[in-house]
């Protein structure tokens, strides 16, 4: 089991890394988003709702740059992240893109 002050560390980096994505985002710049999502994911990847949202924004950031390949691929993410929870078959510590 993770010590309690290590997990609330992982969640406030998380936690950070979402909210400066969010920001990139907002101000037009998808691939800063992307680069802070790559951390995110990384951090969040062991708990289902964390690992889904990365997901989701990932979608977003590649819709923003129009990139057809990160979109298929975070497409297929998305449709495996609930089957990687359920049977616990995550490869973890990747960086969640499709590049």
């Amino acid at each position: 089991m993770i010590p309690l002050d290590l997990y609330l560390a992982y969640i406030a980096a998380y936690d950070a890394a979402m909210t400066a994505a969010r920001a990139s985002l907002a101000r037009g710049a998808p691939s800063a988003a992307l680069a802070q999502l790559e951390r995110a994911h990384v951090l969040g990847q062991r708990d289902f709702g964390r690992h889904w949202r990365v997901h989701v924004t990932m979608l977003r950031a590649a819709w923003a740059l129009r990139d057809g390949r990160e979109l298929l691929g975070q497409l297929v993410r998305l449709s495996l992240v609930p089957l990687g929870h359920l049977f616990g078959r995550l490869p973890l510590g990747n960086t969640g893109r499709s590049n």
